[in-house]
């Protein structure tokens, strides 16, 4: 996993050319005028889900994971609590679903919380838990976009 602010994303030239172009794509703030859809940027290779939605508390989370595809999330507006964990101490709530690209699992009692909040990115791997959509101090109206890497 990786947490940083869109301004630092030259720290990351060294990463897929995938997870660049969706991180050039973030700075050049276009995507923030579109409304909430998927739209595609190389086919099923790269392509981004813009929504809107408001947190809630965090035991109504769900942690997931993927196989195929990385996610590169950054809010847009607004601001939410993520949940990450190493996918190795998660246990299965239902199964690795290869149509939607998506397993989900229990919310153990300690898991790391970030602060995320507009201006800034996640990069989450096949082995990385994670949960969003939680409220940090009160709901927040939150604006996503989630870039699906595929994984090569």
């Amino acid at each position: 996993m990786i947490v940083d602010k869109i301004e630092n994303m030259e720290m990351y030239t060294g990463l897929s050319k995938g997870i660049i172009k969706a991180l050039k794509l973030l700075k050049d703030g276009q995507i923030a005028q579109k409304a909430d859809g998927r739209y595609e940027v190389d086919g099923d290779d790269l392509f981004y889900v813009i929504s809107s939605y408001t947190t809630k508390p965090g035991e109504e989370g769900r942690f997931e994971t993927h196989e195929k595809y990385i996610d590169v999330q950054a809010l847009l507006e607004g601001e939410e609590s993520m949940g990450y964990i190493c996918s190795d101490d998660l246990s299965p709530q239902t199964p690795y679903d290869g149509t939607r690209d998506i397993a989900f699992y229990e919310t153990p009692d300690d898991y790391s919380r970030i602060a995320f909040s507009t201006g800034m990115f996640c990069i989450f791997y096949a082995h990385d838990g994670h949960m969003s959509g939680g409220q940090l101090a009160a709901p927040s109206n939150v604006r996503k976009v989630i870039f699906k890497v595929r994984i090569v």
